[in-house]
């Protein structure tokens, strides 16, 4: 069946035409960066991946520029001096990757078991953001990560309001077991020292979230803002990715109950001149567009 231009393909299903075409193909990208560096990053695309969800948006966001998140941040100096390997994955269902990534890795099991033999002999960094920090928290806790990025991760699809009704896919699988148990991943995050979670504090989504994690060993940065999915300024994550774990448990440590100003957390970590930098970098592009 032909889909129309604008038709919402937000409550999707196996059965959409134009997404089930797409998902047949690979839906990852790897890209070695130096064969040297035996790190290899694995970023997550969330359900920003494109939007409205529309045909029109689907066509020019997924078959016209190929897009997955991430890719400008991977792009930054930063990374590309420590990195062997970069893997970036998407789920066009937008779903949580309850059906993983495409026909054949289509489950969150088997994307487990073909990233753990794609990094093999690597060390492995987990990124992701919303949806994507979702993931980014389980498989870094599954495969080990020695560190995990989570910015504005959901933890439990229960406590996320209509969620599992809202979703086609997830109203679906809330039958099969052997998918559900990831609707709720806090069991598998318990004992992981690695989860660096950033999220806007005033956030009443994100608030939901924090509290059933709260009691954990995760490391909770608690931004100063309200729009899920939005903390810190964009520019300050490649600089961040790229810190040791004894870096960022120490500036956990100087935030720890309190709520971050994100352009203080920008001088602490990058300094007033970039700071300044960036500002300026705004405004030229401002100017710009007018």
């Amino acid at each position: 069946m032909k889909q129309k231009k604008n038709q919402d393909i937000f409550n999707i299903d196996e059965n959409n035409d134009l997404l089930s075409e797409y998902f047949a193909k690979e839906n990852y990208k790897e890209v070695l960066v130096n064969l040297e560096k035996n790190l290899c990053y694995i970023f997550f695309s969330g359900n920003g991946l494109y939007f409205p969800n529309t045909v029109e948006t689907f066509k020019k966001t997924i078959i016209k520029n190929n897009r997955y998140e991430w890719e400008n941040i991977a792009n930054s100096p930063q990374l590309l001096q420590k990195a062997g390997k970069y893997i970036f994955l998407r789920d066009l269902y937008k779903s949580w990757y309850i059906k993983g990534i495409n026909n054949s890795v289509d489950s969150i099991d088997k994307l487990y078991v073909w990233l753990k033999e794609r990094t093999e002999g690597y060390r492995i960094i987990t990124v992701g953001n919303s949806a994507g920090g979702y993931m980014a928290a389980l498989m870094g806790s599954l495969l080990k990560a020695e560190m995990v990025f989570d910015f504005s991760g959901q933890f439990s699809l229960y406590a996320t309001k209509d969620v599992l009704t809202k979703y086609a896919l997830l109203k679906k699988y809330s039958a099969d077991e052997e998918r559900r148990k990831y609707f709720d991943i806090c069991e598998y995050l318990k004992h992981n020292e690695s989860i660096m979670y950033f999220w806007p504090g005033n956030s009443e989504f994100d608030i939901t979230q924090y509290e059933l994690v709260k009691a954990t060993k995760i490391y909770s940065f608690k931004f100063k803002a309200r729009i899920h999915g939005q903390s810190m300024y964009s520019a300050n994550i490649p600089y961040l990715l790229v810190q040791d774990k004894q870096y960022l448990v120490n500036l956990y440590k100087h935030y720890e109950g309190k709520d971050i100003v994100k352009e203080e957390f920008f001088i602490r970590t990058r300094g007033v001149k970039a700071l300044v930098k960036m500002y300026l970098s705004i405004l030229k592009k401002k100017i710009t567009k007018s």
